[in-house]
């Protein structure tokens, strides 16, 4: 969030700073791109999230479906004995994350990582190899 704060505030003062001027930068540019890509982590970062909770909350379900047989069997148990049931209150476990949850999210994580930084030095490759075939070509100066 604090890139992108900054990100913004540098494009605000560029902009103030060159009112005259109604050209995109090369660096205009670079912030931008950079500022999609802040974007696109955050993105990212809350659809893990979603799935992360969604995931939990699915292998809960199935917990509390066997946490309640196995203790309606046991209370089948004491009803035949003869003894009150026991009062076993089911602790809920949403904050608890499974292997296999914690599993799944890193695996999605390391291949957005792989692909985030692909993305970017093919962008860094981009930009700067036409930065210096553009600075590189001679200007035509009029006297």
């Amino acid at each position: 969030m604090t890139l992108l704060i900054t990100s913004y505030l540098i494009l605000i003062n560029m902009s103030a700073s060159s009112m005259s001027l109604r050209i995109v930068t090369a660096l205009d540019i670079w912030l931008y791109v950079c500022k999609m890509f802040v974007i696109a982590a955050m993105l990212e970062f809350g659809w893990l999230l979603r799935l992360q909770k969604n995931l939990v909350m699915r292998g809960n379900k199935k917990e509390r479906e066997k946490a309640k047989a196995k203790e309606e069997s046991k209370n089948k148990k004491t009803k035949e004995a003869g003894a009150a049931p026991p009062q076993e209150a089911w602790k809920d476990r949403r904050t608890l994350i499974s292997d296999e949850v914690y599993a799944e999210c890193r695996r999605i994580d390391d291949r957005v990582f792989v692909l985030f930084n692909a993305a970017f030095l093919v962008h860094s490759f981009v930009y700067w190899t036409t930065l210096i075939v553009l600075r590189l070509q001679p200007t035509a100066t009029t006297t």
